[in-house]
């Protein structure tokens, strides 16, 4: 670089580009301020095999699907997954082959169910296929999501289109969780989660409210000693 003799600058660059992400950008830059597509659609792919989580944005603003066919849709395909982003996955869906999209939805949603994170952005991509978004969100453990408001987006996202398996699930799971359920402990936070997922359900679907108070007050009457649980119940607007 301090010599302006490119040609041994790129072939040393090169030689630099699998193991060293600075002089990859720089690379990178060089070939696409010299428009050399063919250099720079190569490079990219060793940069984004090598360091996706850096270069992967860079794929994406540089290139386009026409000229990397193959790298831009597994750009996109990678920061889907990575940040849990819908827009990008709606940007990939055209890319693929229903197939694809269908196995990659099942993806994110085994990713979910194991590890309790993306659950929001599982909820939605099920969100047009009823059975699947119920067999999700009811087989989630809605103690262990996080972040905690992921399990609102989900409860929220089947709420809105069914609500009886929802209502009859949270009779029986919240006194477990109360119970100790998935290593749940009792105290404010999750006294104030409970009460929360209430009112989520209430909020999206208003026809839960009269069951939602009947739970409330059968969880106050088995759990008579928890004055935490009774508040958290009481501020959500469930007991008078």
């Amino acid at each position: 670089e301090a010599t302006a003799d490119h040609p041994a600058w790129v072939a040393a660059a090169e030689a630099l580009l699998p193991t060293d992400a600075d002089v990859a950008q720089r690379l990178l830059h060089h070939y696409a301020t010299t428009a050399n597509a063919p250099a720079l659609l190569a490079a990219a792919a060793t940069a984004f095999a090598t360091w996706p989580d850096r270069f992967a944005g860079y794929v994406l603003a540089t290139l386009a699907p026409a000229t990397a066919p193959a790298l831009y849709p597994a750009a996109l395909r990678h920061r889907a997954l990575a940040n849990h982003s819908r827009p990008d996955f709606d940007a990939l869906r055209p890319l693929l082959p229903a197939a694809e999209t269908a196995a990659l939805t099942n993806t994110v949603r085994q990713y979910a169910l194991a590890s309790g994170r993306g659950v929001a952005f599982a909820a939605g991509l099920l969100a047009d296929d009823l059975p699947a978004l119920r067999h999700f969100v009811l087989a989630l453990e809605w103690y262990t999501v996080g972040p905690a408001h992921d399990t609102e987006s989900a409860l929220a996202q089947l709420a809105g289109l069914e609500t009886t398996p929802l209502l009859l699930e949270m009779e029986t799971r919240l006194p477990a969780y109360l119970a100790g359920r998935a290593g749940a402990k009792r105290g404010a936070v999750l006294y104030a989660r409970l009460a929360r997922w209430m009112r989520v359900v209430r909020d999206t679907a208003p026809r839960t409210t009269e069951p939602l108070l009947r739970l409330a007050q059968a969880l106050r009457e088995e759990f008579r000693t928890l004055h935490g649980l009774r508040d958290a119940l009481r501020r959500e607007g469930f007991l008078k």
